[in-house]
């Protein structure tokens, strides 16, 4: 079943696809030349929805490795390069409100956590480089930032919203899933950090 509060576009697609119908005075399998564009139309959702269950990951499964530029900096960086640690994987942008709340909590994690094997690891969105860049300034954090411009690894890892965050443990598996952020959510969060980290 098409799940809309994790395939928005898809929905809206499908909706759009229903009005059509619904307006239709005779039903497209008794008109031919009706018939092939709505069946086309219905074979495009098909595959989309498909391809969008196959690429997303879940909790349970081992975490893609990223690989993508330093938004800071020139090396690339790849997140095998942190296997051993606790990983706090964050997709975010320069105009995520929420991500506003949440770096300041991130770094703070980062300082407190890191020398028992955690850390942040930031992947923008944006863009406009220049747009991120200004967000660091008003929000300077140590962990790492990466930099996605083309939103590649944000359809490798289905992300729909803002930030969306991955939690992912010392053997490089998904251990959960977050979308979006707020103080009294990040509670529950750096529990599960503390339980990950007791972990061998």
């Amino acid at each position: 079943m098409l799940n809309c509060s994790k395939s928005p576009n898809i929905c809206a697609l499908y909706k759009v696809f229903l009005v059509w119908f619904r307006n239709k005075d005779v039903p497209f399998f008794y008109n031919t030349e009706l018939m092939m564009p709505s069946k086309l139309l219905l074979i495009v959702l098909a595959i989309t929805v498909t391809l969008q269950s196959a690429l997303a990951v879940s909790v349970g499964e081992p975490a893609p490795i990223v690989t993508l530029p330093s938004l800071t900096g020139d090396a690339d960086v790849a997140l095998d390069q942190f296997r051993d640690k606790v990983v706090y994987l964050d997709f975010w942008a320069s105009w995520c409100a929420p991500c506003r709340t949440s770096f300041p909590i991130l770094q703070s994690w980062q300082q407190k956590y890191q020398e028992q094997g955690f850390t942040v690891v930031a992947i923008n969105l944006d863009e406009d480089k220049d747009a991120a860049l200004r967000f660091l300034q008003h929000y300077p954090v140590t962990f790492t930032t990466l930099r996605d411009a083309q939103e590649h690894w944000a359809e490798v890892y289905a992300i729909e919203a803002m930030p969306t965050s991955f939690l992912i443990d010392r053997q490089g598996v998904i251990h959960s899933v977050h979308s979006g952020f707020t103080e009294t959510g990040a509670t529950a969060l750096e529990q599960q950090i503390q339980q990950l980290l007791r972990q061998p």
